[in-house]
């Protein structure tokens, strides 16, 4: 926890923060098999401009984002973004 990335593109600088390994229900799995996740806090330095990646994620090993909220942006809301199904297909 604690470990921090940054990176500039176009005079905007982006944070992306380890918070720590946190247990992360969502409605794809039973409360009894909740999966731990990472948890990142991504931050952006702009205050022009909102990007619908910035706040926080939490990421499920094979799945990848389970749960994650973004204040601003495409998928703007103060609520918790919840992974509630799933669609695989194969290449061919």
């Amino acid at each position: 926890p604690g470990d921090i990335v940054e990176t500039v593109t176009n005079d905007i600088t982006f944070t992306a923060t380890f918070v720590g390994v946190e247990m992360c229900p969502n409605d794809w799995v039973s409360e009894d098999n909740t999966w731990e996740c990472l948890h990142f806090n991504l931050t952006s330095n702009s205050s022009v401009s909102s990007f619908p990646f910035v706040g926080d994620w939490w990421l499920a090993n094979t799945w990848g984002a389970s749960r994650f909220v973004t204040p601003e942006g495409t998928f703007g809301s103060a609520n918790t973004w919840v992974l509630s199904q799933a669609n695989y297909q194969e290449e061919e």
